[in-house]
């Protein structure tokens, strides 16, 4: 049986909050993809494409997708190379 302890003792967060740290460093990293989810996320939802889809048809729809992963990402990539 595994001992609830020993995950924290292999992330070795008891030692790094010891050290007197208030964030993973690794956070760090991924601030430019969380970003790029954040904005894209709601606007590709699955209902918000079908309704899309209904009103402007279908090839407009898929070029609003595209756009909006394409600015998503760079957006993203811009922020997390700051």
């Amino acid at each position: 049986m595994l001992n609830p302890g020993s995950f924290y003792r292999r992330c070795d967060f008891q030692s790094y909050a010891a050290k007197g740290g208030n964030e993973i460093p690794k956070a760090k990293r991924v601030k430019g993809p969380a970003l790029a989810l954040l904005l894209a996320g709601p606007a590709l939802s699955l209902p918000n494409l079908l309704v899309l889809g209904k009103i402007f048809g279908a090839q407009r729809t898929l070029v609003y997708a595209g756009l909006v992963v394409l600015m998503a990402t760079i957006t993203g990539y811009i922020y997390g190379h700051l």
